[in-house]
């Protein structure tokens, strides 16, 4: 120690910062727009995830249109 001229500090570290000041926030996306809607209640899935029971086997039956 005394040949580099270090001190108990250099060796056993000292905080510099503490942990909640270092957190940085993360950026939330937004939710992607749904893609099907079920007419009987209004219930609506964007395509990811699970699927939904009211789907079905023809989930094309309960597709959006993007367009209007």
């Amino acid at each position: 120690m005394q040949e580099y001229d270090l001190s108990i500090e250099d060796i056993a570290g000292k905080p510099s910062v503490e942990p909640a000041a270092r957190a940085v926030p993360t950026k939330t996306k937004a939710a992607p727009p749904p893609r099907y809607r079920n007419p009987k209640t209004g219930q609506t899935w964007s395509g990811r995830g699970r699927a939904p029971a009211w789907l079905g086997k023809k989930p094309e039956r309960f597709l959006i249109d993007l367009l209007s």
